[in-house]
């Protein structure tokens, strides 16, 4: 059975829960994107910045691996991931760490690479060119957003 990897940065990461809640978020909107009914609540199991969740809308399970800078999420990314995703901003010393992020991984040719953040969608001027298959903005969850994202990624390469 296929198992999807995704990496994930971004230094909201640093605080204890974060990680773990905005997984949740995104695979609960997975689960709501896909029109399928969930089994019951959403059961991640970690592994230091590893969450890994076995029921999933997309019939397989999710190992979610997590990096809090710039620096390490570029050290980590790597063909073997389904999907790269990028903060945009990585506090004020990396205002805009998830362009410098792209421009590292955009020839890697397995992982869709995508930045998400709650960023004002003036501010992501540039981003268009960065070599990013998608930018998800949301003023409120950015990982909900970005869980319906995916799943909808996923429902148009099965139609």
């Amino acid at each position: 059975m296929k198992e999807y990897k995704f990496l994930i940065g971004d230094d909201a990461f640093e605080a204890p829960g974060i990680a773990r809640s905005a997984i949740a978020n995104m695979l609960l909107a997975m689960w709501d994107a896909s029109g399928k009914q969930r089994p019951g609540p959403v059961r991640l199991n970690q592994e230091a910045d590893t969450y890994v969740c076995d029921v999933t809308s997309l019939d397989a399970p999710i190992r979610v691996e997590t990096a809090k800078t710039v620096v390490e999420t570029i050290a980590k990314a790597s063909e073997q991931y389904d999907w790269v995703v990028t903060d945009l901003r990585y506090g004020d010393a990396e205002p805009m760490g998830g362009v410098r992020v792209i421009n590292a991984i955009k020839h890697l040719k397995n992982p869709v690479k995508a930045v998400c953040t709650s960023n004002d969608p003036k501010t992501l001027e540039g981003i268009a060119d960065s070599g990013a298959d998608y930018v998800v903005t949301a003023s409120t969850n950015k990982f909900s957003a970005l869980g319906k994202v995916i799943m909808e990624h996923y429902i148009r390469r099965l139609v």
